[in-house]
């Protein structure tokens, strides 16, 4: 069963509209039979917003857990206690205080939307004075130690003294029968569970989109996707895009299980349904007289770490054209395919012959990579088989330099 965490529709019977209240202290004066005057109750109410939602009137407490106040009467003072009702007047808790003439309720208990908490003094003599105030409260915290059903009959997801509350069926899921059940209804779109056509456009609640993704309400519901939202499981390819056009899971953003979200096979032209081994991912960068394109084909798992950066090299090195680039990756890789442009100035130069070579870091050496060009566009290819530095040269002049 669905607990539920945030309340909309119908239930906002619980939205507060909060104006700053006016009273400080509320009280009540209380008379007995003859007439006598007995005193009153007062309550603490300065550090609470009053709230005017309908007929229930009363102070936002949905912040607040203590209440606290006065008993002001020349009687004796008996007993002390309060009661939390419901807006039907049925009693949810009752629970004595500690007799004094400034009284404290650590923590009250409240029903959502709210509830009324009365106090009361018996005094010396029989008589009764009490003073209550309407509450409301929209934390679902504040439910415990009161006598409410927290049970869900008709397993929709909602508890019954909530159903019982917005007016449903607690013993139908359905209430109004429009194929979406109630906790869609009230908790996902807001729509009224007790009308079949809640903005009455001729449809069925069932038949509409409430997120306008493509997919009907009824839809969304039997596939368990959101109804209001685009991504129910964020892999940014819509509920309509998985189900409609790739029939991708939905619920599952990475629908083949091989380490790849759906919307990234797609646009980088996989079968999100077929399962992969290895993916080709493509990475560039722009450094100082030469830019690279760097085509690497690993272990989805690998991929993530890949990262390719410049690295200045000296330009007294013989046949320095730019500065070279480091491909860092944990772990091996199938292959690395580089392709590195550079000034195409260079391709009128007598007996230029440009070749990417491999820094060895320890060694402090540089070793040729077969190089793969046409003599007549201003780049290269060629393939690394590990992580590494590397840098292109004019290996016309480099290697018969000696450096």
């Amino acid at each position: 069963m669905r607990k539920i965490y945030k309340i909309s529709g119908l239930i906002l019977l619980v939205v507060i509209i909060s104006v700053i209240a006016i009273v400080v202290i509320k009280s009540k004066k209380n008379k007995s039979g003859s007439g006598e005057d007995l005193g009153r109750i007062v309550m603490n109410l300065e550090n609470l917003d009053y709230c005017d939602i309908g007929d229930m009137k009363g102070y936002d407490m949905s912040e607040c857990e203590s209440l606290s106040g006065k008993v002001e009467t020349d009687k004796t003072i008996t007993g002390l206690y309060y009661e939390v009702l419901d807006k039907g007047g049925r009693v949810l808790k009752h629970e004595d205080i500690d007799v004094s003439k400034e009284w404290v309720i650590d923590s009250v208990p409240l029903s959502v939307p709210g509830s009324y908490v009365k106090v009361c003094a018996t005094l010396s003599g029989g008589g009764v004075i009490t003073h209550e105030e309407w509450f409301h409260n929209d934390s679902f915290s504040r439910l415990e130690g009161l006598d409410i059903d927290m049970s869900d009959a008709d397993n929709d997801g909602i508890e019954t003294y909530l159903e019982l509350v917005a007016g449903t069926d607690p013993n139908n899921a359905d209430t109004d029968g429009d194929g979406l059940n109630d906790y869609i209804e009230l908790i996902e779109i807001g729509t009224d569970p007790l009308k079949v056509d809640s903005n009455g456009d001729g449809k069925p609640d069932g038949d509409d989109d409430a997120d306008e993704d493509g997919l009907t309400n009824i839809e969304e519901a039997r596939l368990g996707t959101y109804t209001w939202g685009l991504f129910t499981d964020e892999d940014l390819l819509t509920d309509y895009e998985e189900v409609k056009i790739y029939g991708t899971d939905p619920l599952n953003r990475d629908t083949d299980g091989d380490g790849k979200d759906d919307d990234w096979e797609v646009d980088n032209g996989y079968n999100p349904l077929v399962a992969d081994n290895a993916f080709i991912t493509t990475v560039s960068e722009v450094g100082k007289g030469t830019v690279v394109s760097v085509k690497v084909k690993a272990d989805p798992g690998k991929l993530s770490s890949l990262k390719v950066s410049a690295v200045e090299f000296r330009p007294e090195i013989p046949g320095y054209m730019g500065d070279g680039y480091e491909l860092v990756m944990n772990g091996s890789f199938d292959s690395a395919e580089v392709t590195y442009y550079f000034d195409s100035a260079n391709l009128v130069m007598n007996g230029f012959a440009p070749k990417v070579y491999r820094l060895d870091v320890e060694e402090d050496e540089l070793y040729p990579i077969d190089t793969v060009w046409d003599h007549e566009n201003a780049y290269v290819t060629a393939t690394l088989d590990r992580p590494a530095i590397f840098v292109i040269l004019n290996s016309a002049i480099f290697e018969g330099s000696g450096y």
